[in-house]
């Protein structure tokens, strides 16, 4: 069988362009029903709103079946953002703004998912019309639509400020920031790091795994930053500094008595070879370490317990260090990442409101999202999301050590951003506590990898496409390298 003239395979993939614009203009538009319906939709209190909610001026209530059902509205009080101000936590006081009155006034929820929804879409069209190709871009648009990642716009938790910045940075990267042409590009990296950074404690590590991978970017594009570039990058290493001193002396909110007890106790006692051992080479007094290995509230623990003074000495470089030379603290703990991020779902919290979820809440889910069809298409295959992780970190090892030959593209610098912080985060979650709720703090890592995912897919499209297709008509045409067609 003779192959299509040029001409008709031209019109074929101007075609396919077209069909992939509509999906991200429809993926968008049902994001947004999706955002504003009635009763709404989001995700439901587990006790942490108040780090949002509170500074904001945003009452909020203990609840029958904490973190079961929805709340759509709160009534608002006086706000004090010197209490533990963070990105969220400000948008949330400007969301309020226009509501407060004389009697106080109230707040929808929806009007903060609204923000969150309409500044996706903005990163979206932004990216488009800077040259951003449409087939990553509906496949980057149908992950973070997906109702596990959308539902957060529709509550006052930190993660949507880190959903909505870590889509920016995936495409300001595509965009290649670190041309000299790209300043502005380069500007609002930072911007979106910042916004991530001074989220929460769990993401504030976002601006240095930026600045690690812009520095690494430069020397594989055998680059130097201009004066400009230098001032940026310079703004870059002062938030990767300021955003975790911020949650670890200023006033943002943290709770490290918890979090300690939660790594050691929570976390290595549970997965060790030698659990005594290993709190043993933590400093954990020997009459302590016969604890049954629960997180600080289910062992009612609190600050005068006596195991305190040894677990506020606690070394997390040491900790690492006991996981990486146990390997059956390895094996056990990359078996519970993946089997959380394997999950359908993101979080374990209900998603509609007392009215409509019932006994037991029900979850919110669609036919198209990208989680079910990722769960059908690789729940068969053993670990596959860190040997999709390892094998990606071996290509651009491989492409690093061949950089000096130009074949370093700014679709590169996406794929390594999306690896190290999806590997951060897994570190962070485990470190800083252990197996307690695990699966709702691997959000941020499994944005990345299912990012990573679905770059790798177009990338690999994009290698059969462009094997025939003449170079007027590539999918994929634009200014951008971000990998896929």
């Amino acid at each position: 069988m003779n192959p299509a003239p040029p001409q008709a395979r031209a019109g074929t993939l101007k075609a396919l362009r077209y069909l992939a614009l509509a999906g991200v203009l429809l993926l968008a538009a049902r994001a947004g029903v999706t955002i504003l319906r009635e009763p709404c939709v989001g995700v439901a209190d587990n006790l942490d709103y108040w780090r949002v909610a509170r500074p904001a001026g945003i009452q909020v209530d203990p609840q029958p079946r904490q973190g079961s059902h929805v709340v759509c509205s709160y009534p608002l009080t006086t706000p004090d953002l010197k209490e533990s101000l963070t990105s969220p936590s400000l948008l949330a006081w400007l969301v309020t703004l226009p509501q407060r009155g004389t009697d106080g006034g109230s707040l929808d929820l929806r009007r903060i998912g609204t923000v969150y929804w309409l500044a996706s879409v903005a990163v979206l069209a932004a990216a488009f019309f800077a040259g951003v190709n449409v087939l990553p871009l509906l496949m980057i648009a149908w992950v973070v639509y997906d109702p596990g990642f959308l539902l957060f716009f529709n509550s006052l938790y930190a993660d949507p400020a880190l959903i909505v910045a870590q889509l920016a940075t995936v495409l300001l990267l595509g965009l290649d920031p670190l041309d000299p042409r790209r300043v502005k590009a380069l500007a609002l990296l930072v911007g979106a790091a910042a916004v991530a950074g001074f989220s929460k404690m769990q993401y504030s590590p976002f601006p240095a795994v930026l600045l690690g991978v812009c520095l690494l970017a430069l020397v594989f594009h055998c680059r130097v930053p201009s004066r400009t570039q230098a001032g940026l990058l310079l703004v870059l290493l002062a938030l990767a500094v300021a955003a975790p001193l911020h949650f670890v002396y200023g006033p943002a909110p943290r709770f490290l008595d918890a979090n300690n007890y939660n790594a050691t106790f929570g976390g290595i006692a549970r997965v060790a070879a030698d659990p005594a051992a290993a709190l043993a080479a933590l400093g954990i007094p020997e009459e302590h370490r016969g604890r049954k290995p629960k997180d600080y509230f289910a062992a009612d623990s609190g600050p005068d317990d006596p195991v305190m003074p040894a677990l506020r000495r606690l070394s997390r470089l040491r900790l690492l260090s006991l996981y990486l030379t146990d390997g059956t603290a390895l094996s056990r703990t990359a078996q519970a990442v993946h089997a959380d991020l394997g999950k359908v779902r993101t979080h374990p919290r209900g998603t509609f409101t007392r009215g409509e979820g019932g006994r037991p809440s029900r979850v919110f889910r669609t036919p198209e999202q990208f989680s079910l069809w990722r769960g059908r298409l690789l729940h068969r295959i053993p670990l596959w999301s860190l040997l999709l992780l390892g094998g990606v970190a071996a290509f651009l090892a491989a492409r690093a050590v061949r950089s000096g030959r130009g074949r370093w593209t700014a679709g590169e610098t996406v794929l390594l951003f999306l690896v190290l912080w999806s590997t951060s985060q897994f570190a962070v979650a485990v470190l800083g506590e252990g197996f307690v709720n695990l699966h709702q703090h691997l959000l941020g890592a499994r944005l990345g990898l299912d990012l990573l995912l679905v770059l790798v897919l177009c990338r690999l499209l994009l290698l059969v496409t462009r094997r025939d297709a003449p170079a007027d008509a590539q999918v994929g045409q634009g200014s951008a390298k971000l990998p896929g067609l």
